[in-house]
């Protein structure tokens, strides 16, 4: 069987994360050498329309809600200012339009367009608000961080084949940071660290952004191709089924088989019932009367003699070729072999389905054995022939045995055929008055044997030696229908040509499942009612198998099997916060004024909290790094008992669920105290005097403990970072979040609030405590429908 094909490591996560190498690169090179490529692109393509309905939805309740915020929070408002949302909400749903549509010429390039088109279209909006102010105080952007999340997330041109999602969201961001720069020359008041803090935090937002991309990819490849799999192995499980039943029927009649099967599966059920008993159940004793079959028994003369003068192994060569001949010809004369032992070889005619010519064909059977057997004695020169006897009468045939199963026919008349065999001649078939009166004048037939006279059964009737058939007659076993209905062929079959369309079948069905698979095209399926009826069945059925908002199965074995696979990407995740962290550092940790020696204490804190958070990437990266020394064997396990627990701890961070949903609500929690410690660090007394004063010469305040905006921009990354935990469940990456942005919410309009009031504001007239709150809720909840989403299409694969 092809090793490349059936490969339990394809689906076994924890057999990947002990190969050298990357996680995702052996995961790509398996998915080709599958050809499940297509696939994936199939699948990712359905995914195209449901998020982009969702970003469209989002979008016009966020521009409804950020009208409705203006109206209500700023007096004298001026209904210019409303246009550029009011055109984002009407115009956003006609640019994305053509998405919809069926059967494009050009679907890339369409995709690449509308994602251009839209982007560009929110960009020019959020900066026209801008632009229309252009005195002394300056204006932030509103919607970066949404225009640049939803390219990697939302937009058609992030799941596009082999789309770069970054070659619109860098220039976008490009936009974004030469109009601050701008901004901030024109309103005079330029600083180097404004500019550092707000490119940062860009530079982050895209690398974030980047590796939930990269991340999803790789998710979805693991989904496609566990699913191919399973798929595989339902298929391949079927055709073994098959095979095994033809198997059953090439040696057993079909009922007999058929009560086999369903007694094996009884007692399987049973012990897995009683596995920790040790009772036995009897099996059931099956026995089926058969009134009218002729029987066949044949016995190889000279076997003896063979035994003595020839190797074993070319004794079981010969016995081997002989038999496999002689099933062959059973096959043919529509015989059923009953059992073969040593050198007998014992069927009968007539089972399971009775028909007319049973006699006729155990007569052809045995001629065309005895003639088998010649050949190969003439062409080995060997000393052997075959001393069959035939018989027609009733039997009982069933199974016996308990562990290891027998079929077999017993009645007087199997004693007679076996007294006929043993008392016939070699190279002649010796057979009972029953059967000559059965068989006409289609043979050359002369007197039984003088040794069957003196049996005290034979005695008692007429016996008779078949010498051939006669001439110009007409084997009934050739022009006869095939009554037994069994399927007899070889099963080696199996790892040629049939493994071939097994696979074939797997893709086939592989399609029509990506075809159905539930994606949320309630909303965003667009077509004729009858492709939507068929494309939702299977979303609607998985739907009533979850619960809302959370999206938990409602089976809790099933929500604990889901959420308790190991997750191979938590290494990588830990990188990403460990980068991030670093560069928080840097946004968080800037002054207004460089020569000031009051920062130091600020510069330090922070890293009370970025060196445990490098600790922790260090320990869950430790066994990737181990890996690249040497496998991980229990030969090559380390040596130091540091070093051990070390990969323990790896171990359980990427397997352990409850391991990583405390690292990763830990670290999530250090970078959001890390962000805001400077906030809670500044003397508040001495900020408030620093207002007062700037107030009075009608100067905007010089806030020397932190910036308002680079605090908030570091909130949202850290925001962001919820998305790269896939292996953290839903629900406790809302409670975090939910936690962060409340906690943040209270430091701007509470504890810290005439600090951030100070500070640039989105919109004239709107304060900019609420335009920093109003920025992060936006975001927050881009996060939210990314991850809601994420998790359906997760556990509808699952």
């Amino acid at each position: 069987m092809d090793s490349t094909i059936y490969n339990e490591d394809v689906v076994n996560l924890r057999s990947l994360t002990n190969l050298k190498g990357f996680e995702w690169q052996h995961l790509k090179k398996k998915c080709r050498e599958l050809r499940l490529e297509g696939v994936m692109d199939s699948y990712m393509n359905l995914t195209i329309s449901a998020q982009l309905i969702r970003f469209i939805l989002y979008m016009e309740v966020l521009m409804i809600l950020h009208i409705l915020l203006l109206v209500v929070m700023v007096s004298n408002l001026r209904l210019f200012i409303l246009l550029p949302y009011l055109m984002v909400a009407l115009l956003t749903p006609f640019i994305a339009w053509p998405i919809f549509k069926k059967n494009l010429k050009h679907p890339r390039v369409v995709r690449i367009i509308v994602s251009v088109a839209v982007a560009l279209l929110i960009t020019i909006a959020d900066l026209f608000v801008s632009l229309c102010n252009l005195g002394k105080y300056l204006l932030v952007p509103s919607y970066d961080h949404v225009v640049i999340a939803s390219i990697y997330l939302f937009l058609p041109i992030s799941v596009a084949k082999r789309s770069k999602a970054y070659l619109l969201a860098v220039p976008v961001s490009l936009i974004y940071f030469a109009h601050m720069v701008w901004r901030l020359c024109i309103s005079q008041s330029f600083v180097k660290t404004r500019i550092t803090s707000y490119g940062l935090y860009l530079i982050s937002l895209n690398f974030v952004m980047s590796f939930c991309n990269f991340q999803r990819l790789y998710e979805t490849r693991r989904w496609v191709v566990t699913r191919y799999q399973l798929v595989l192995q339902g298929i391949t499980f079927k055709v073994v089924l098959n095979e095994e039943r033809a198997l059953l029927e090439s040696i057993l009649p079909q009922r007999m088989s058929h009560f086999l099967r369903e007694d094996m599966s009884s007692r399987l059920a049973y012990e897995s019932r009683n596995v920790f008993r040790r009772t036995y159940r009897n099996r059931k004793l099956y026995i089926e009367p058969y009134n009218e079959v002729t029987i066949l028994v044949a016995d190889m003369v000279n076997y003896t003699y063979l035994t003595n003068q020839m190797r074993a192994h070319e004794l079981v060569e010969i016995l081997h070729e002989l038999f496999v001949n002689f099933d062959l010809a059973a096959k043919k004369n529509k015989v059923l072999r009953i059992k073969f032992l040593g050198d007998s070889y014992n069927c009968v005619a007539g089972i399971p389905a009775f028909y007319p010519t049973h006699a006729h064909s155990c007569i052809d059977q045995a001629l065309e054995m005895i003639s088998i057997t010649q050949q190969l004695s003439n062409r080995k020169h060997l000393n052997i022939n075959m001393r069959i006897g035939v018989h027609t009468g009733e039997v009982l045939a069933g199974i016996i045995g308990h562990s290891k199963w027998q079929f077999d026919i017993w009645s007087k008349d199997v004693d007679i055929t076996n007294r006929l065999e043993a008392s016939g001649a070699p190279g002649l078939v010796h057979i009972s008055d029953r059967v000559m009166g059965m068989l006409g004048d289609q043979y050359v037939v002369k007197n039984g044997t003088e040794a069957a006279k003196l049996d005290p059964i034979l005695q008692n009737f007429r016996t008779y030696l078949i010498v051939s058939r006669n001439s110009g007659s007409v084997e009934l076993s050739e022009s006869e229908e095939n009554y037994s209905g069994s399927s007899r062929e070889s099963f080696a079959s199996f790892h040629g040509d049939v493994y071939d369309e097994i696979r074939t079948r797997a893709h086939r069905q592989m399609v029509e499942e990506m075809s159905n698979m539930p994606v949320g095209r309630r909303i965003g399926c667009i077509g004729p009612s009858k492709v939507r009826k068929e494309s939702l069945q299977e979303e609607y059925l998985f739907k009533s198998q979850i619960r809302p908002v959370f999206l938990t199965f409602r089976d809790l074995k099933m929500e604990l099997k889901f959420i308790k696979q190991p997750d191979l990407m938590m290494k990588y995740s830990m990188f990403m916060v460990a980068i991030t962290a670093i560069i928080l550092c840097k946004v968080v940790l800037i002054d207004q004024d460089e020569s000031s020696d009051d920062v130091i204490l600020f510069r330090v804190k922070p890293f009370g909290f970025l060196l445990p958070l490098l600790l922790l990437c260090m320990l869950a990266l430790f066994k990737k790094l181990w890996l690249q020394r040497r496998p991980l064997t229990p030969m090559t396990q380390p040596k130091l008992v540091l070093f051990r627990w070390l990969l323990k701890g790896s171990e359980l961070i990427e397997g352990s669920l409850y391991v990583r949903v405390s690292v990763a609500v830990l670290s999530l929690l250090m970078l959001y105290f890390m962000s805001s410690e400077r906030v809670f660090s500044c003397d508040i007394a001495q900020l408030e005097i620093d207002i007062i004063d700037a107030d009075l010469q009608n100067e905007p305040p010089n806030l020397k403990c932190f910036l308002p905006w680079a605090v908030t921009y570091a909130v949202g990354i850290t925001l962001s970072l919820l998305l790269i935990f896939s292996g953290v469940p839903l629900e406790v990456k809302m409670g975090v979040g939910f936690f962060i942005l409340f906690f943040h919410l209270g430091t701007i309009h509470d504890y810290y609030g005439i600090a951030f009031e100070r500070s640039d504001s989105t919109n004239i007239g709107l304060k900019a405590d609420w335009a920093q709150s109003w920025y992060l809720i936006a975001f927050f909840s881009v996060v939210l429908i990314r991850e809601q989403y994420f998790t359906f299409t997760a556990k509808a694969m699952f």
